[in-house]
């Protein structure tokens, strides 16, 4: 649930780059900065909290947002601030102040549901499991927003790849049997690896990780992870791991740079 709710719940963070890519273009043409500085700063910006707070409490719409919905009740400012106005033309400042913030959201996070669930093995391997989950789904949202022409069309795309990524994660459908057809695309879903880290790190080593309670095709007792599919130098290694979900996070990065980069919606 912690995986696959951080993917969903990315979609919060959608809106916010497609509002503001007039004002993208039109800094970027004035050299106010370079695609990449932004991208990085958007990326960053949005903290994990945002995420939390709109799956428990309810998203609320950005003043951009409501003014989309109803112009008439939510009007324009009337002007940038000379504080607004020097932000943006430096946007990657505020980038270590805000990298630092989501550090501690991820880690109120994982206080609870460490401490209240009763889990087990290293608390810190499960803190930077859901952390760059969590960075994984803002980069992807963002790259599907750069590539998407419209609002709508970014909200569809998103919860729609993540619908796909989780069936093929080794949990609603078991790894072992899942179509050969399909087998490649588990291995590129970052739920998966999110997922195989936290359930390595909760049973591996521990008494009840290594009893056997679970029952395989042929009928031989086999452990909790061996029953998902959870071994081999990939999935039965919390660090392997860790290390695809940094991989897919760059991988996603890139992509949403590049298309930032190169496809402009835009009309003259």
């Amino acid at each position: 649930m912690v995986t696959a709710l951080c993917g969903y719940g990315a979609a919060s963070v959608v809106p916010s780059l497609v509002l503001d890519r007039p004002l993208f273009y039109r800094e970027t043409n004035d050299g106010c900065y370079g695609p990449f500085a932004y991208f990085t700063y958007k990326i960053i910006q949005e903290r994990p909290r945002l995420i939390l707070a709109g799956l428990i409490l309810g998203h609320r719409p950005s003043p951009r947002l409501a003014r989309a919905a109803n112009p008439s009740r939510h009007p324009l400012p009337r002007g940038p601030s000379p504080r607004q106005v020097a932000d943006r033309r430096r946007p990657l400042a505020l980038v270590p102040q805000e990298g630092f913030l989501c550090v501690f959201t991820s880690l109120l996070f994982t206080v609870v549901i460490f401490w209240g669930v009763q889990f087990q093995g290293s608390f810190f391997i499960l803190m930077l499991s859901y952390y760059l989950v969590t960075m994984i789904s803002i980069a992807l949202a963002y790259a599907i927003a750069s590539l998407a022409p419209t609002l709508e069309a970014a909200s569809a795309m998103l919860p729609t790849y993540v619908t796909t990524v989780m069936f093929v994660a080794g949990l609603i459908m078991l790894t072992d049997e899942i179509p050969s057809q399909w087998a490649w695309y588990g291995w590129t879903s970052f739920i998966r690896y999110g997922w195989a880290a936290m359930m390595n790190n909760q049973f591996q080593g521990h008494p009840n990780g290594e009893a056997k309670l679970f029952l395989d095709a042929n009928g031989t007792a086999i452990t909790v992870l061996d029953f998902y599919g959870l071994r081999g130098p990939v999935l039965g290694d919390k660090w392997a791991c860790i290390g695809m979900l940094v991989a897919i996070f760059a991988v996603f990065f890139t992509c949403g740079l590049g298309v930032l980069s190169n496809i402009r919606h835009e009309r003259r």
